[in-house]
């Protein structure tokens, strides 16, 4: 199955850190992400500086028991964009963009938002990027390549969600009630106006 380690993360004030655990190449999926959303986040946290030049998030997509929070989750919150399923979750002190998830813990998806990595333990733990998603909304020249469709993406995000659903592994997601399975840090909802005027 390939080589794995521990990969610590820290936000950029140091309120939030903590570690994916046991992951590589083999253990999850490392894409660069130019869909509007992405950016969009960078653009409401004033966090842009989080983006490669042609606007694109590195993210790495893995099994939520592969998580481990160990400080700081007083310190987190989350946003939902204009309505969307997923949440977006960030420092609320220094606005480093941290996890994408689904809206509730009962479908337990993570994609983690790889700028609070040390880029050179990145690289060493995950390997090079599968490819890129989302590239015809890219910004620039310089796309992450080869190209991964969409339908390719969410296959392989299927089967992990559904390997922590049935293992009981979504009880114990730290972003999320093991009873309720609500987000433990109550998603602000953008309105309307205020996606197009990050995705425009």
């Amino acid at each position: 199955m390939g080589a794995t380690d521990n990969l610590e993360f820290e936000c950029r004030c140091g309120a939030v850190s903590g570690e994916l655990r046991n992951v590589g190449p083999s253990k999850g999926d490392r894409y660069t992400c130019y869909c509007k959303d992405c950016r969009g986040l960078a653009r409401y946290l004033e966090r842009e500086d989080t983006l490669d030049e042609a606007g694109g998030a590195s993210v790495y997509q893995t099994r939520v028991g592969n998580l481990s929070i160990e400080r700081g989750l007083d310190h987190l919150a989350s946003v939902n964009l204009a309505g969307k399923q997923t949440l977006r979750w960030f420092c609320k002190d220094c606005r480093t963009p941290l996890f994408n998830t689904m809206d509730n813990g009962r479908w337990p998806f993570l994609s983690m938002i790889t700028a609070s990595i040390d880029p050179n333990e990145r690289n060493r733990v995950l390997g090079p990027p599968r490819g890129s998603v989302f590239a015809q909304f890219a910004t620039g020249p310089n796309v992450v390549t080869p190209p991964v469709s969409a339908f390719t993406m969410i296959r392989r995000v299927v089967v992990r969600l559904f390997a922590d659903k049935l293992s009981g592994a979504r009880k114990r997601y730290p972003l999320f009630d093991a009873e309720t399975s609500a987000p433990i840090a109550v998603p602000r909802k953008l309105t309307p106006e205020e996606y197009r005027d990050i995705t425009r």
